[in-house]
């Protein structure tokens, strides 16, 4: 279900004249041609979800802006706002440091079993000039009390560059229903690639894909999604931007174990632009907290120079 189906409105924000809520800063979007994307799961799971002193939520919102600040777009999933205010919290924390516009996917009402929505954000210091929303047919088990699905937006960057972003969260596996969450993430898979094809089929500017996927590269889906990507019409290449682990399983461990969250640029053939990009994980430990990490993910980013082909 996109834009205009059976569970519109599919946005909401604090701003509800526009679903892109555009904030004051006194800052400047630096580097017209230079944009630094990141893509973090932040374990922010819903009020009535939690482990050990309520996984110390607060806590790690509150040391979350400090190590978002610098990056021009920021994909967050698992910042749930359903019975929540931390989405609101972490809006007015970041309008601070230059996050101009603000996208969150909604809170689907009227379609159960989905208490929850599906923990998609987006902040951005450049302007959004397009987006959407794509509600997965499918989830399984726990993940279907949650909105499962991907949010899009089409950046505009200082020098009139666009890029494509796209923030997914994808079926976790569970023991008890391993077969099953396998099949329904397998099938958000072939949503989400058909999702992405129909917002970038009419031009050849670059797409970012990012977000917590659930499965490892050595999983049949990853090489089937990197062979759906280069079937694209266009296409010039898809690269993976990293092959670190990104998921320690506990805020309590500082070791990553799992490829997990990814973060993929796919450029199309005769693009007027060409990208240089240098990317890398960022585990966000921290000291002096009863907790290792801010997340039981790693962040992805990815510094992207974005040059107009003479």
């Amino acid at each position: 279900v996109t834009m205009g189906g059976c569970c519109s409105p599919i946005y909401e924000t604090y701003d509800t004249s526009s679903p892109i809520e555009q904030c004051e800063s006194d800052g400047e979007i630096y580097g017209s041609s230079r944009m630094r994307l990141l893509s973090y799961n932040v374990f922010m799971r819903p009020p009535f979800v939690e482990e050990y002193e309520g996984d110390f939520k607060s806590t790690r919102l509150r040391l979350l802006p400090q190590y978002i600040a610098d990056y021009d777009v920021v994909c967050l999933q698992e910042m749930f706002h359903s019975f929540s205010n931390r989405s609101t919290l972490i809006k007015k924390r970041t309008r601070k440091l230059g996050f101009k516009y603000f996208l969150r996917a909604p809170i689907i009402r009227n379609c159960t079993p989905r208490l929850v929505d599906s923990g998609l954000l987006i902040l951005s210091k450049h302007p959004i000039i397009e987006y959407d929303f794509l509600l997965y047919s499918t989830s399984n088990s726990y993940d279907s009390l949650a909105a499962k699905g991907a949010i899009y937006a089409r950046v505009l960057s200082n020098n009139d560059s666009v890029i494509h972003i796209f923030n997914t969260h994808l079926q976790a596996t569970y023991m008890n229903s391993y077969y099953d969450d396998v099949e329904a993430r397998n099938e958000q898979v072939y949503e989400f690639l058909t999702f992405v094809e129909e917002q970038t089929c009419n031009d050849l500017h670059p797409i970012f894909l990012m977000g917590d996927l659930n499965f490892n590269p050595s999983d049949p889906m990853y090489t089937e999604l990197v062979d759906n990507l280069n079937a694209f019409d266009n296409v010039k290449s898809v690269l993976d931007v990293t092959d670190q682990s990104t998921f320690r399983g506990s805020i309590f461990n500082s070791d990553c174990y799992q490829k997990l969250d990814y973060m993929f640029l796919i450029e199309k053939e005769n693009s007027e632009v060409a990208i240089d990009i240098n990317a890398d994980v960022i585990h966000y430990l921290v000291d002096e907290q009863p907790f290792a990490a801010i997340s039981d993910h790693s962040a992805i980013y990815s510094d992207v120079y974005i040059v107009d082909k003479e």
